[in-house]
């Protein structure tokens, strides 16, 4: 009689892996994926605005960018959404709302119903008004770096 061993071994892959009983495989990732998934074994893709091995960082961009890392969550990359700023909290020139929190950026024609393409805060308009000179209205001349605070529609400016 001879008895024959049988040693069942469990390949790293499997370990890896989380395979169903239809032989379908989704990677692992130990650490777990707060604000993202797992992509790889080990390896989570981060949601939009979250950083770090297991994506549980959230980016200081008020929810318009990613940044460099975990250890730079101020820098943020690229403000998206109309946004600018160091931390995306101010609505582009021509854009009104709230950028603070992830809130939104509308474009002033559709903030103003149709009637102005251009929206101001308070400081704003009084410079244009003192200084039209350096300080034109026209959708075209607005200075990019324009700070969209308490916005005025100011068709009656334009004219």
């Amino acid at each position: 009689v001879y008895i024959h061993s049988i040693r069942v071994s469990f390949s790293s892959f499997s370990l890896l892996h989380l395979c169903s009983v239809s032989g379908q495989c989704e990677p692992v990732c130990a650490q777990g994926c707060v604000n993202g998934t797992c992509v790889s074994p080990g390896v989570c893709q981060c949601h939009f605005g979250f950083v770090g091995d297991n994506c549980s960082s959230q980016c200081h961009c008020n929810k318009h960018s990613n940044c460099k890392g975990v250890s730079e969550p101020d820098k943020c990359l690229e403000c998206k959404n109309n946004t600018m700023g160091d931390h995306c909290e101010k609505c582009k020139p021509l854009y009104v709302g709230s950028a603070v929190g992830g809130g939104t950026c509308r474009p002033c024609r559709e903030f103003c119903r149709g009637n102005s393409a251009v929206c101001l805060s308070r400081d704003e308009h009084k410079r244009a008004l003192d200084h039209p000179q350096d300080h034109p209205l026209d959708p075209d001349s607005v200075s990019d770096s324009l700070s969209i605070l308490v916005h005025l529609c100011v068709l009656s400016i334009l004219l």
